[in-house]
């Protein structure tokens, strides 16, 4: 996922902007995405490690953090002018179910660094809208796979 940061536009709801910023060793990826969400827009510098454990349990773990400042990340054209939230830590956890399916927990503590003066009814719309959004990509890309397979397995 992380080494597809190009195509998180597609994938990721209110994802204006993703690019990877630099891969400093062949498990890992710099990269930076900008959200445009509701009245507020974002963006992260976040550092990707990726542990493959698919032979020893059978799953991917992809954790992630945002870049410490004086890091002497290189920021894209796209982050100018556009604030940086904190991501205190993202922890992905893909286990492959078959060929065209996997199951995947993903959990994120993302600070937004929004002002303190936004009212939470705001900060609360938000959540749902994002947690939503990608419902629904996740449904409809799940829906595309079975489709596919049907097809796949009416010509074979």
């Amino acid at each position: 996922m992380a080494y597809e940061a190009d195509l998180w536009r597609n994938w990721i709801p209110l994802c204006s902007a993703a690019e990877v910023v630099a891969a400093p060793e062949p498990l890992e990826r710099i990269t930076y995405c900008q959200f445009d969400l509701p009245m507020l827009r974002r963006g992260l510098l976040l550092h990707w490690s990726l542990s493959d454990q698919l032979l020893e349990r059978q799953s991917l773990l992809l954790l992630g953090a945002s870049v410490p400042e004086g890091a002497g990340a290189r920021l894209p054209a796209a982050a100018a002018g556009v604030a940086l939230a904190e991501a205190a830590a993202i922890k992905v956890l893909v286990q492959p179910l078959s060929r065209s399916s996997a199951r995947i927990d993903w959990v994120m503590q993302v600070d937004l660094k929004a002002s303190s003066a936004l009212p939470q009814a705001i900060v609360s719309m938000v959540t749902n809208k994002i947690g939503g959004s990608v419902l629904a990509l996740l449904l409809r890309e799940a829906q595309k796979v079975a489709k596919e397979a049907a097809r796949e397995a009416a010509t074979a």
